[in-house]
């Protein structure tokens, strides 16, 4: 079995206001505010969910953030790796009938294991509002490289001076690496993800309109792309579709 990019959530420190504004951006539903994970929404499909940040996440100031979640034959094969690869295992729980592990990196980038069986949703490019890419931003690819490829068995290759392509043995190039400057990274360490949008430069008026920022223009393989955060600073990329 590989390990392939599955699934993603958002740790909202407003979550209804987060859910207008993605409702916004890229056209989702979310089930009732009454549920505590709420599901987003492409048109019967659900391609991400939001919940409430944690109280410990609070406490430590932590701007709202995407999380990341890999699938994994076993989390406790893969836990056992962590430690010693410089890593670090912040929890580890039961998640909708599977398992779970949050690890951080040797850099300090957080992701998401998962032991189990889950509806992934759909990625692509073929329309707005979809999961199409997860990058990881970083000071430097080499402090991580060795970590990624103990753990999950990809290769990491070189695309140019600054940018690595991830492979899973099973399932072909799944992520990229960029390694860029603090200031390009806002100071953090993070696996982002890709959206696509209708309208690249609508969600780019779209997201500075409803309080996010639009950080830089970029690329995703080759379409052109823009970095972006929400209101309450979770990082993300908008990609334009194949539709226009």
């Amino acid at each position: 079995m590989g390990s392939n990019f599955i699934w993603c959530d958002l740790s909202a420190l407003r979550p209804d206001r987060a859910a207008k504004f993605y409702e916004d951006v890229f056209g989702w539903k979310f089930e009732s505010a009454s549920s505590k994970y709420r599901y987003a929404y492409c048109g019967d499909v659900a391609v991400a969910a939001l919940f409430d940040m944690p109280p410990f996440f609070r406490k430590i100031k932590m701007p709202s953030f995407w999380m990341s979640y890999i699938g994994v034959e076993s989390v406790a094969a893969v836990v056992s790796k962590v430690t010693e690869k410089g890593g670090k295992v912040e929890l580890e729980d039961d998640f909708f009938g599977g398992k779970i592990a949050l690890i951080r990196d040797p850099l300090g980038a957080g992701f998401t294991i998962y032991e189990g069986e889950i509806e992934a949703g759909i990625t692509g490019v073929e329309r707005g509002g979809l999961r199409t890419g997860h990058t990881l931003h970083v000071s430097s690819q080499s402090a991580v490289k060795d970590f990624y490829e103990t753990l999950f068995d990809w290769k990491i290759v070189s695309a140019d001076e600054k940018r690595w392509f991830v492979s899973d043995p099973n399932a072909g190039k799944i992520a990229e690496i960029i390694e860029s400057s603090d200031e390009e990274r806002n100071g953090y360490e993070y696996w982002g993800i890709t959206f696509t949008v209708e309208n690249l430069q609508l969600a780019h008026r779209n997201i500075e309109a409803r309080g996010g920022q639009v950080f830089a223009e970029t690329y995703h393989g080759d379409r052109p792309a823009l970095s972006v955060a929400d209101m309450d600073g979770a990082a993300f990329a908008i990609v334009q579709c194949d539709n226009n």
